[in-house]
This record gives C-alpha cells, sequence and structure tokens, in this order.
C-alpha cells in the first residue's frame, strides 16, 4: 500500500512541475514578445526621425 501512495505522490508532484515548467515558459514568451514589441517600436520612431 505505501507503494501506491508514493506512486500517487510521485505523478502528482510530477504533475506539479510540469505545470510550473509550462508557466514559466508562458512568462518567458510573454517577456520576449514585450522586447520585441518595444524593439520593433524604436526602431520605427528612429525611421520616422531621419531626415
Amino acid at each position: 500500500m505505501k507503494s501506491d501512495q508514493n506512486k500517487e505522490n510521485y505523478k502528482g508532484k510530477n504533475k506539479q512541475l510540469n505545470q510550473r515548467k509550462t508557466k514559466k515558459e508562458h512568462q518567458k514568451q510573454k517577456i520576449d514578445t514585450v522586447f520585441l514589441t518595444a524593439f520593433v517600436y524604436n526602431e520605427l520612431i528612429k525611421q520616422e526621425r531621419k531626415p
């Protein structure tokens, strides 16, 4: 019985870990999108300021 509990505990911990990894990856993608947007915006501003 303890073996079954250990398996369930492992599955639960593994699921939590995978959820955290997924959340972290989504946060990284959002940050990358913000930086890319800012970069493109700055490039557009530079183009408008050229004589």
